[in-house]
């Protein structure tokens, strides 16, 4: 194992240790308490980076290629949580709730690159995956008793491993350049991660809720490793940085227990 994958280890042992311990003091305070456990499935429209540059040729102290995003496109993100339900004497929250979330997801991106203001001669495609664990805290907002359904704001922080991979440059001026000769390397960062939203949810039977969501997930920008010439790595240059942001819509299941 790694450094870096032994730091991620222990961050993320941090977080569920924090974690572990409010689900063991707060419910001191609370008359009782259920868990639960929910997944979901969610479709995401990724916002576009800004423009990201890369110093592409070592002789030059600027950023020669600037990147146009052009599409951002989400191949799904998958959802799992586990928590614990809290019943408070309380005027302002009948019940609130803590919980672990796992998020994984991929992305593929696709834009052009501008050399000096010139106009567009490449294209480029890359690949995005992330893995996060949130620590979450829901509180309801809205609720009907009688059907059984109601509406809930939650806040998750946390870590999250993204790796960016399957970077390819192509030619969108055909006959007019060759390609470059250089690659980038795939890379891996753990980046701080939050989500916030709003859940609805209502009772299929007892124990068992349907649920949907509205999320904002940000799980930081990350880049691409460095540049490889003639076999060789540049350490002087690196690759693009996109961001990780997804408002999501999310479908699934929650079950009490």
């Amino acid at each position: 194992m790694s450094t870096t994958e032994k730091l991620f280890v222990r961050k993320v042992s941090c977080v569920g240790k924090l974690f572990a311990l409010c689900f063991v003091a707060i419910p001191m305070a609370a008359s009782a308490h259920t868990f639960y456990v929910r997944g979901s499935l969610g479709y995401s429209m990724p916002v576009r980076s800004s423009r990201p540059k890369v110093r592409s040729f070592p002789d030059l102290t600027f950023p020669l290629d600037v990147y146009q995003p052009n599409r951002a496109k989400s191949h799904g993100v998958l959802g799992l949580e586990f928590g614990r339900v809290i019943h408070l004497h309380s005027r302002m929250f009948d019940h609130a709730a803590l919980g672990l979330a796992i998020k994984a997801g991929r992305l593929s991106q696709k834009g052009t690159i501008t050399m000096l203001n010139l106009p567009n001669q490449y294209g480029y495609r890359g690949k995005i995956r992330f893995l996060s664990l949130l620590g979450v805290a829901r509180v309801p907002l809205w609720e009907c008793m009688e059907s059984h359904t109601g509406i809930s704001a939650y806040l998750g922080a946390g870590l999250s491993r993204n790796r960016l991979f399957g970077y390819r440059e192509v030619l969108v001026r055909d006959g007019m350049l060759s390609p470059r000769e250089f690659s980038i390397k795939d890379h891996t960062q753990t980046k701080f991660a939050y989500a916030l939203g709003l859940s609805f949810h209502t009772e299929l039977k007892e124990g068992l809720q349907a649920v949907v969501g509205l999320e904002y997930f940000n799980a930081g920008k990350s880049a691409y490793g460095k540049l490889v010439r003639s076999k060789k790595v540049d350490n002087s240059s690196k690759g693009p940085k996109f961001d990780v942001k997804l408002p999501t819509v999310s479908v699934g299941l929650q079950y009490l227990f």
